[in-house]
């Protein structure tokens, strides 16, 4: 009887040992979800800055072709 209840025990920590190793698995799954989330936010909200200069740059630009504003002249 003892060397089954050692059976069952050592079955149940090895159940339960797989079960946190899903676990931690599953949490580094949804923290690598999470940074890429993150990171992709990060880009798309860079993207809109740089095309809110570009398009500020290009409306100076368009502005000061219209003046006649030549940059090389000192």
């Amino acid at each position: 009887m003892a060397i089954r209840f050692h059976l069952v025990d050592a079955a149940a920590v090895i159940e339960r040992q797989e079960s946190q190793h899903l676990n931690a698995k599953e949490m580094a799954l949804h923290l690598s979800v999470a940074q890429i989330m993150a990171s992709l936010a990060w880009v798309q909200h860079h993207t809109e800055k740089l095309r809110v200069v570009a398009s500020d740059n290009e409306f100076t630009h368009l502005r000061e072709a219209q003046q006649g504003f030549d940059p090389m002249a000192g």
